[in-house]
């Protein structure tokens, strides 16, 4: 036989004490080891115990010690003596779940004595199947254990059983002792499980499994059921005990760790942004897939991986790390990385620092790869500064005009009073030609921003492009080629079609320009592409020229700003092109790579002109009020009405549509309003409206968000409605045709 069986107990004195004097109370010789605290038993274990009780005061104490329990003891079953509240059933499958064989509450230690029977039994199967436990002593530890037991002999009749046995059974021991399991389980139970797991152990061999059957008052219950060979000394006779324990509890905390494993393992794998852990010095410790994605590091190279590694010139975070203290929370946005691929991301971290007894400071993190969302808010930031420069470029170019103008006038002036020939008319006529010039410049500053007249029409995009791409081969260097690609493309764009030659020709002479030295190709391409919002016509213009510096690339769309030569350029032709392309309410972007080319995309929103001319013969019976204090807006709206049939008269508040009524009020049908306006007075105006003509419609434009159209709407609900800015000529048609 083996030694004595050694149980650990991790307690103070008093519990301890109480422990131990349960211990005793079964006549058990087991050898007792004691440590006041777990850093004493830390520091001075010698000895791999066989069970152990261990005293804690909360959850977190408690998963802090089977943890370690884990690593260095592996195997070791742990009882947790719980010193704070008795635990309820979430508590009691927390600590399952962290690893404890068994949860008892310190006022109530009965309940350890199935848990050294349990042990004893498990370390006497190595015994040559020989139970040495006296039978008194057995029948005081069996009899005050909480699972039921029963032992069984060859003959399959029960010889013993508890009282947790009989209690469960609602009978008594008579009744049971040399009755059999059949007879008691009934033929079916019997035979499915308790038959061959019988024959097994009475074999030598232990049998565990688990089963879901209803005892009476405990239905719908787990059970763990263990079958144990025993072999009495003396007369060799077999015997199986049984011992059936109500794992109901600890099934369902199992069933509870394991879906709590399988959301782990789905947000690690699938959440949008990366998850890790990490030293203060920024060796990662544990990361998610997402996160190793972000930063493209191969599963062959993911092994001691430093996150300061991927911050080339950005030193916040790694700053942070350096001089982190527990407890410590910070969010860092557009942190500027480099992942292992060489891609450069912009990165937003959220982390805390806690304190790890094992590693010392760890920095639990999140990492979300907000690339898009920063050029995002450079290209509003751009939009906004390029707004602002069209502002004050459209107020300077007005002003240089009154200047231009006198210049002119006095040039010419003074030429007619000078003879041809001579030198001063010579001088007086390059001033001329340089006013010219300068007009020129500033009727560009006025197209940037966008503060002269545009006639917009309907305009096949491709005739266009087509144009500008003859044009721009006539007059190509030999060693650059042009190669077209066009698709077809369903629809018009609503378009000043000379402008629209500026756009294209602009772009692809600076795409001549960067391969004058070596030559090169340009490629231009069309396609449509379809969205929630409607189809697009693309162009891209692609050259393989010297591209475009990533320290500039901010400013291509600025006025003036150029990288030619002096007199070579005026630095207008892309500005030029941005207002252009923005006032059509389509889109112009770049993508270059040094060394290598670029690639420019031209952006417009396409209309199905068939679908909105049809019945325009039809349309001259509606007529429009169209309100909008933009008159710029209100002219492009009311002159693409008018293209397509509708009489329209323009408004430009509340007092110019009071003024149109009380003259044509009763001609027109169908109004049309920007909410620029507020308060009483509108409400009163809108019912003015809809009391003119029962026919009568409204549709409210509204800014995005605003509620002032909302409460409008309430005057007349079956006659208005709603449409959201930035609100398209295709939405205005849609809103005429439903309203």
């Amino acid at each position: 036989m083996r030694g004595k069986l050694n149980l650990l107990i991790v307690s103070g004195e008093m519990l301890y004490h109480k422990t131990k004097k349960i211990i005793g109370s079964c006549g058990i010789d087991i050898n007792v080891i004691h440590y006041p605290d777990f850093i004493s038993f830390n520091n001075n274990r010698n000895k791999i115990p066989d069970l152990a009780f261990c005293a804690v005061n909360d959850i977190k104490e408690s998963r802090k010690l089977l943890s370690d329990f884990a690593v260095n003891f592996p195997g070791t079953p742990v009882v947790i003596i719980f010193q704070g509240q008795s635990p309820d059933a979430d508590l009691y499958r927390d600590l399952i779940i962290s690893g404890a064989c068994g949860v008892v509450h310190f006022a109530s230690l009965n309940p350890i004595i199935q848990y050294i029977t349990r042990a004893l039994l498990e370390r006497e199967k190595d015994d040559d199947i020989s139970l040495n436990i006296g039978r008194k002593i057995f029948e005081h530890i069996t009899e005050n254990h909480d699972s039921y037991l029963s032992v069984i002999n060859s003959d399959f009749k029960y010889e013993k059983v508890n009282a947790s046995f009989c209690e469960v059974h609602k009978c008594k021991k008579e009744d049971i002792i040399g009755s059999t399991p059949l007879e008691l389980w009934g033929d079916e139970i019997f035979k499915s499980k308790i038959e061959s797991s019988l024959k097994k152990s009475l074999a030598g061999e232990i049998v565990k499994y688990k089963a879901y059957f209803d005892i009476p008052g405990c239905s719908g219950s787990c059970y763990e059921v263990i079958y144990r060979p025993f072999i009495e000394e003396g007369n060799d006779k077999r015997y199986s005990i049984v011992e059936t324990r109500d794992i109901t509890e600890t099934d369902n905390a199992e069933k509870a760790a394991h879906l709590a494993n399988i959301r782990n393992y789905y947000y690690e794998k699938y959440l949008p942004f990366g998850v890790f852990e990490c030293e203060s010095n920024g060796n990662i410790i544990s990361a998610n897939e997402t996160f190793y994605n972000i930063l493209e590091i191969d599963p062959s190279g993911r092994e001691n991986v430093n996150l300061t590694m991927f911050f080339p010139a950005e030193r916040r975070f790694t700053s942070y790390l350096e001089t982190i203290t527990a407890g410590e929370a910070s969010t860092f946005s557009q942190l500027h990385m480099e992942t292992s691929a060489g891609t450069e991301i912009f990165a937003r971290i959220s982390c805390h620092a806690r304190k790890d007894p094992g590693y010392g400071i760890m920095v639990n993190a999140t990492l979300e790869d907000n690339t898009h969302e920063v050029l995002l808010e450079r290209k509003l930031n751009q939009t906004h500064r390029l707004e602002t420069l069209g502002t004050m470029a459209g107020g300077i170019a007005h002003d240089f005009n009154t200047i231009l103008t006198t210049i002119s006038g006095y040039s010419e002036l003074s030429m007619e009073e000078v003879e041809q020939e001579s030198v001063v008319h010579d001088y007086l006529s390059k001033v001329n030609h340089s006013v010219k010039r300068a007009e020129d410049i500033i009727n560009q500053m006025l197209t940037f921003s966008m503060q002269i007249e545009i006639e917009r029409v309907p305009v096949k995009i491709e005739e266009v492009l087509e144009e500008s791409c003859e044009f721009i081969r006539s007059g190509m260097p030999f060693n650059v080629y042009l190669e077209k690609d066009f698709e077809d493309v369903d629809g018009m764009i609503w378009a000043d079609p000379t402008q629209l030659f500026r756009v294209f020709i602009n772009i692809m002479t600076n795409s001549i320009h960067s391969m004058e030295e070596k030559g090169g190709v340009i490629t231009v391409k069309l396609y449509e592409t379809k969205g929630d919002s409607g189809s697009t016509a693309v162009v891209s213009i692609i050259d393989t020229g010297t591209g475009i510096d990533k320290s500039i690339i901010s400013r291509i769309y600025e006025p003036f700003f150029t990288t030619r030569e002096l007199g070579k350029g005026t630095g207008m032709g892309l500005s030029v092109a941005h207002g252009i392309i923005t006032g059509m309410g389509g889109e112009i972007g770049v993508e270059t790579s040094v060394g290598k080319g670029t690639a420019f995309s031209v952006r417009l929103p396409l209309w199905n002109m068939s679908d909105d001319i049809a019945g325009t013969e039809n349309n001259s019976a509606i007529k429009i009020l169209y309100s909008d204090e933009n008159v710029y807006f209100s002219r492009t709206v009311s002159l693409a009405l008018e293209r397509l049939g509708y009489r329209v008269w323009l408004a430009s508040g509340p007092d110019s549509i009071m003024e149109i009524m009380s003259g044509i009020g009763s001609e027109i049908n169908f109004f049309m309003i920007r909410c620029n306006f507020t308060g009483k007075n509108s409400k009163q105006l809108i019912k003015k409206i809809l009391g003119l003509n029962p026919g009568n419609k409204i549709v409210l434009i509204a800014e995005p968000g605003g509620n002032q159209c909302r409460d409008l709407v309430n005057v007349g609900r079956d006659r208005i409605r709603i449409i959201n800015e930035p609100v398209s000529l295709r939405e205005i048609l849609l809103a005429l045709q439903e309203t």
